[in-house]
């Protein structure tokens, strides 16, 4: 069995106000060419389809136009696909009345009752009477999907998993089980710049030991950056296109794993063509605005390109002057250019640094601000309880938030 894993699609996605809908075109494209050429027999997506639980109608449109041309094309492809921390567990699902009927399946909430998982997490894939391997569907573990176990976060989401192996029955020995979890690892290198922060309870990075020994490979969502973890059957693929500045060096990727039997023989990875081009300018320190604007007049002037094909860029600016006049001199000569600034960088000013420099507002999480109001308000830090209540909520909004 050959299996193609992706994740972290965040279809619907914009930078700084530009839609990336050209780019996830070229990425879904050339995707489907993959399946074709390299003879992939399940597709596998583990979370974050959507950027957003509330996506606008064109990543809707691209999401179930690729579902359905996949099927027409592949009528014997496995696809199997779950949610993540920026997708909305109840939208994701809607759908399954008719995605089943395709054979495709999706789950967006983890299926549970009193005793945890039930068997539509845990599946055979078939061609036939052949059973290919097994699939452990695991989507993003809030709160609320660990409340029927009595334990840590951490003991819950091990247990999550050796329950729904337990639901691979009959299985034979030379049948792979394939696990998907969209989860912040431990061990791992994150992107700070467009990952929202997981917690669980109190739990943050998890270890490998969650997952069973007898799952023969992970295939992991929630990181930008593809790379293993622990062991090479551990693995997060990466998002296939730069959901950020800060990831324009990331070598995007899916990766294709071939399995003998339950032997997995190898893995190997294919790297997602850049249909649009990210520049920062200078790479490091700060340029001066006369440095910048030479810069950007080495950018061709306008043409018939279609401007959403047009690089995207950084430009890191040396402060001289009014910031107001600095930015729109250079955002009119951009304007002029076959290029897209995306972001103005300015030097930090010395003279308004303080001895103790403030937090800026995007290193706080909801959670840090939210203890520190209980403790200030009570003189007592939150409960445990508190915490968990506090978390479900937030998932809810994030999940939700368009």
């Amino acid at each position: 069995m050959r299996v193609l894993h992706t994740s972290d699609w965040h279809l619907g996605h914009t930078l700084h106000g530009v839609s990336r809908e050209y780019e996830h075109r070229e990425f879904l494209t050339w995707l489907s060419d993959v399946l074709e050429t390299e003879s992939v027999d399940t597709l596998l997506i583990a979370g974050d389809i959507f950027d957003s639980g509330n996506p606008p109608a064109h990543a809707l449109h691209q999401w179930y136009s690729f579902l359905a041309q996949t099927r027409l094309r592949f009528p014997e492809l496995h696809m199997v696909a779950v949610g993540g921390n920026h997708d909305s567990p109840l939208r994701l699902d809607a759908a399954n009345p008719l995605l089943t009927e395709l054979r495709i399946h999706v789950v967006g909430a983890l299926p549970r009752d009193e005793h945890g998982p039930t068997s539509r997490c845990a599946f055979a894939l078939r061609t036939g009477s052949r059973v290919d391997g097994w699939i452990l569907a695991i989507p993003f573990l809030r709160p609320g999907d660990l409340s029927w176990f009595s334990g840590s976060t951490q003991d819950a989401i091990a247990a999550t998993y050796r329950k729904a192996l337990d639901h691979c029955t009959p299985r034979r020995p030379s049948e792979p089980v394939i696990a998907l979890g969209h989860a912040h690892l431990a061990s791992t290198i994150a992107s700070e710049d467009s990952e929202r922060r997981l917690i669980a309870g109190n739990q943050d990075a998890l270890p490998t030991a969650i997952f069973p020994d007898a799952v023969h490979y992970v295939a992991m969502g929630h990181l930008h950056l593809a790379q293993s973890v622990g062991s090479p059957n551990v693995r997060y693929s990466g998002s296939p296109i730069p959901l950020s500045l800060a990831e324009r060096t990331y070598e995007h990727q899916v990766l294709l794993i071939d399995f003998d039997g339950s032997d997995l023989r190898h893995i190997r990875s294919l790297r997602v063509p850049r249909a649009v081009e990210f520049h920062a300018f200078p790479e490091a320190g700060f340029a001066s605005i006369d440095e910048c604007s030479s810069f950007l007049a080495r950018y061709p002037e306008l043409s018939n390109r279609p401007p959403e094909s047009h690089p995207f860029l950084e430009l890191r600016v040396q402060r001289d002057g009014a910031t107001h006049s600095l930015r729109q001199r250079l955002h009119q000569q951009a304007n002029r250019r076959a290029v897209r600034l995306a972001r103005i960088v300015l030097e930090p000013n010395q003279e308004l640094v303080l001895e103790e420099p403030a937090v800026p507002l995007s290193a706080l999480h909801p959670l840090d601000v939210f203890r520190q109001k209980v403790l200030r308000e009570t003189g007592q830090p939150p409960s445990e309880a508190l915490i968990a209540s506090f978390v479900e909520l937030l998932h809810l909004v994030q999940s939700e938030s368009p």
